[in-house]
């Protein structure tokens, strides 16, 4: 099972934070995704912790804490290879990549 971009940021992470549920925006989607001997999906935003809360713009995080989401769909492997997953720099890279391998998901 693959996916195209998911960009745990903006309102996606504004909209998480208020509900105070990360598994809110995979709840109409993790029964199929689980379906998937292997899900891969292209993780369009690095995951960080101290991500700035905002609604506009075009500097992407989303809260670490969206790994929770990732493992509740059953994501398997996230691909990295996009325009936005440097927007924090290597130092994003490199926090996103240990905190989904301490999660069980693989990267590349």
């Amino acid at each position: 099972m693959a996916t195209g971009d998911i960009i745990p940021a903006r309102s996606v992470n504004f909209q998480t934070l208020k509900k105070n549920d990360f598994t809110w925006a995979w709840k109409n989607i993790a029964q199929i995704l689980k379906t998937g001997d292997i899900t891969v999906i292209n993780l369009e935003s690095p995951l960080i912790a101290d991500c700035p809360v905002v609604n506009d713009g075009f500097q992407f995080c989303g809260d670490k804490q969206h790994s929770e989401g990732l493992v509740y769909a059953g994501v398997d492997v996230v691909a990295l290879a996009n325009n936005h997953i440097g927007n924090y720099g290597k130092n994003g890279i490199d926090e996103t990549v240990k905190l989904l391998r301490s999660r069980g998901i693989d990267v590349t």
